[in-house]
């Protein structure tokens, strides 16, 4: 029997892995590029250099969490996102933002209705106009997507909201017998502390 929290054995090796608390410190990295600004589909998930992005998490069952995600550019067009030591890799375009696995999480158009292959089945564009509140503010105009799968069953909801990114983030699936719920909420973000670097 799997002795970890029910949200850290559902939630998906994706954009927002397992974790509860930050990574150790590490050392200053090199320097880069200055960053160029978003654009297209990737203003709803511009994910900065050196940015460091913490959300709450908490299951039906009342379980609760912290995640930490912190964001690296090693080269132009890819991302690593790392949670608790594991690193996710995504490519980002204009037109796309793709799991490195494959599968996208965002794809143009952002259009009400508009459909593409996900990390495990199909997303669904479902609001262009959703409002959330959350810990880090209130935002307005967000894209909601919906990737589902019959096999196992599993429903994922992301909100992502312009210049800011993910700021929700629901999963809803089957594990053994049982339907579980996690619910992933921004709490704050913005560039790592230089007590940090």
């Amino acid at each position: 029997m799997d002795t970890k929290p029910r949200w850290q054995q559902l939630m998906p090796s994706s954009l927002v892995g397992v974790a509860l608390a930050c990574a150790d410190p590490v050392a200053t990295p090199p320097a880069r590029a200055p960053a160029r600004a978003a654009e297209g589909v990737e203003r709803y998930l511009p994910l900065p250099e050196g940015f460091v992005y913490e959300y709450d998490v908490e299951t039906d069952t009342g379980e609760t969490g912290r995640m930490m995600m912190q964001v690296s550019r090693p080269r132009a067009g890819m991302v690593e996102l790392e949670v608790a030591g594991k690193v996710q890799r995504l490519e980002l375009s204009a037109d796309a933002v793709q799991h490195a696995t494959g599968g996208y999480l965002l794809k143009a158009p952002l259009e009400l209705g508009a459909e593409w292959k996900g990390q495990f089945g199909t997303v669904r564009v479902a609001s262009v106009t959703r409002s959330v509140q959350t810990p880090a503010g209130a935002f307005q105009a967000c894209v909601e997507t919906v990737e589902e799968a019959t096999t196992p069953p599993k429903r994922a909801t992301s909100v992502y909201c312009i210049d800011v990114g993910l700021v929700r983030l629901q999963i809803e699936g089957a594990q053994g017998e049982e339907v579980v719920s996690i619910e992933t909420t921004l709490r704050s973000y913005g560039p790592r502390p230089a007590e940090f670097q």
